[in-house]
């Protein structure tokens, strides 16, 4: 399935748990639509660019996808 909200955290001194990520503030939060895809199965996405200045890592997490009950999120 499509990532439908998918949560960034720059720059943590370590990887986040499940139960972590809900508790630490984002980065920034993606909401993505249905409209946001196109024919190929891509989505763009904009990032807000003064956040990103000065990463050195990345943290991505999809907290839900396009279908409820699927286990499987393709990025």
């Amino acid at each position: 399935m499509r990532p439908k909200t998918i949560k960034l955290y720059s720059n943590k001194p370590h990887i986040l748990g499940f139960d972590e990520a809900d508790d630490v503030e984002t980065t920034q939060t993606i909401e993505l639509k249905k409209e946001d895809w196109d024919s190929n199965g891509t989505a763009n996405v904009a990032l807000r660019y003064v956040r990103f200045q000065n990463v050195s890592s990345l943290v991505m997490f999809v907290v839900d996808g396009d279908r409820a009950g699927g286990e499987k999120t393709r990025i």
